[in-house]
């Protein structure tokens, strides 16, 4: 019986190798599309209008914080309001700062609000005016 192995050994180690498996489909994602639908109708896009009332007065600024864009502006509150102009139309961060440490999110380019500081919570609002 082994004589009949020795040529079946010989014929498996003649046999062609497997074709190399193909490589791995490159799959690009699409560029995400920015959401517009919170956009308020007179808020220029990309504006963040911000107005502060209630205990503010130790406030003397507001950051905007967008860390997908790597976005970071801070504007002056003067009478209660701040404007930030070419803020990302993505969810971000706004810190009050120069006073109560506070913040609130998610905030987008467009938005218009109105915030209320309780302690070092930030409630905001969108703004009916």
């Amino acid at each position: 019986m082994l004589f009949l192995l020795v040529p079946l050994l010989a014929c498996a180690s003649r046999a062609p190798a497997p074709p190399p498996p193909p490589p791995p489909a490159t799959v690009v994602a699409p560029a995400p599309i920015p959401d517009t639908s919170r956009v308020p109708e007179g808020v220029p896009q990309g504006m963040l209008r911000v107005r502060v009332e209630g205990d503010a007065g130790h406030n003397h600024s507001v950051e905007l914080v967008c860390p997908q864009a790597g976005y970071r502006d801070r504007a002056p509150i003067a009478e209660g309001r701040a404007e930030l102009n070419g803020a990302p139309v993505e969810d971000c961060t706004l810190y009050f700062k120069g006073g109560v440490p506070a913040q609130f999110s998610p905030v987008r380019g467009g938005d218009q609000l109105v915030c209320t500081l309780v302690a070092t919570t930030a409630v905001c609002v969108p703004d009916a005016r």
